[in-house]
C-alpha cells in the first residue's frame, strides 16, 4: 500500500530549475568523471576560475598536507594532494557553493554535506571496476542534490514536508504531489544541465528505485550505510535504512 503524502498546504509549485554553474565550473564537474583527465588541462580549468583555486590552494596548504614550503600555483597545489583528492575537493566545491542560504529553507547545511561525503567515499569504495571509481564518488556526492534544488525553490516548504514524512513513499510522493517530480528526478534533470555523464545522472535519478548494475548497487549499498552510521541528509529523515 502506498503511503499518503503528508499535507503541505500550498499550492502545487512550478518544477525547480536550480542554479546553474558558469561555464569553468561545469567543466571541472565533468572532468571529476574522466579517469584520464590530464593533470594540466584539469590544473588550466580551476586556475581560469578564482573561487576554485582558492579552494584548492587551501587544501594543499592545510595542516594535513603542508610541507615547508608555501604553495602558491594551481598545478603545484595539484601535484601536492594528488589527483584524486582534489577532484574531491573541487566537486564539493562546485556543488556546495551552487546552493547557499539553505538554512531558511530546513536544510541542515553541514549534515547534508557529512551525508554526502560519507556517501561517496562509500560508494568509491564499493565499486571493483576501476573505471568507475571517480564516477561513484561523484554519484555518491550528488545523489541527493535535487534536495536541495527542491529546498531552495520554496523557503521554508520542503523543510516542513520533510520533517513531516518519516518514509520513502511519504517523501517522494509529497515531492512529486507539490514539485510534479521527486527529489532523484531533479537531481538526475540538474545533473544533466550541468553536463555531468549520463552515467551519473541516471543513477541519482533512480537511487530510490530498484538498482540496475555495478554503479546502482554500490550507491544503494552507501546510502544504507550512511544511514545505519547515523547520518541523516539534514531535511530530518532517515529513510535510507532499510527495515
Amino acid at each position: 500500500m502506498v503511503e499518503a503524502a503528508p499535507s503541505v498546504h500550498v499550492k502545487r509549485a512550478a518544477v525547480p530549475s536550480g542554479p546553474m554553474l558558469p561555464a569553468a565550473r561545469a567543466g571541472a564537474l565533468s572532468m571529476m568523471q574522466d579517469e584520464n583527465v590530464r593533470m594540466d588541462d584539469l590544473a588550466s580549468l580551476i586556475r581560469a576560475d578564482p573561487g576554485l583555486t582558492l579552494v584548492l590552494l587551501r587544501a594543499a596548504n592545510s595542516a594535513a598536507s603542508a610541507s615547508r614550503r608555501r604553495i602558491e600555483d594551481t598545478r603545484d597545489a595539484l601535484v601536492r594532494i594528488g589527483l584524486q583528492a582534489t577532484k574531491r575537493v573541487v566537486a564539493a566545491a562546485v556543488v556546495g557553493e551552487a546552493f547557499q542560504n539553505l538554512e531558511a529553507c530546513g536544510v541542515d547545511e553541514d549534515a547534508f554535506w557529512a551525508h554526502s561525503l560519507a556517501s561517496a567515499v562509500i560508494c568509491e569504495a564499493s565499486v571493483t571496476t576501476p573505471r568507475l571509481r571517480p564516477v561513484a564518488f561523484s554519484t555518491g556526492l550528488l545523489h541527493d542534490v535535487g534536495r536541495l534544488v527542491l529546498g531552495a525553490s520554496i523557503p521554508g516548504v520542503y523543510g516542513t514536508l520533510s520533517q513531516k514524512a518519516r518514509t520513502a513513499p511519504m517523501v517522494l510522493g509529497a515531492e512529486a504531489a507539490l514539485f510534479g517530480e521527486d527529489h532523484a528526478k531533479a537531481g538526475g534533470r540538474l545533473l544533466s544541465l550541468w553536463g555531468v555523464s549520463e552515467e551519473i545522472a541516471a543513477a541519482v535519478s533512480r537511487h530510490h528505485e530498484p538498482a540496475s548494475g555495478e554503479l546502482e548497487e554500490a550507491l544503494l549499498l552507501a546510502r544504507h550505510v550512511v544511514a545505519h552510521l547515523g547520518y541523516d541528509d539534514g531535511l530530518g529523515c532517515h529513510f535510507d535504512a532499510p527495515a
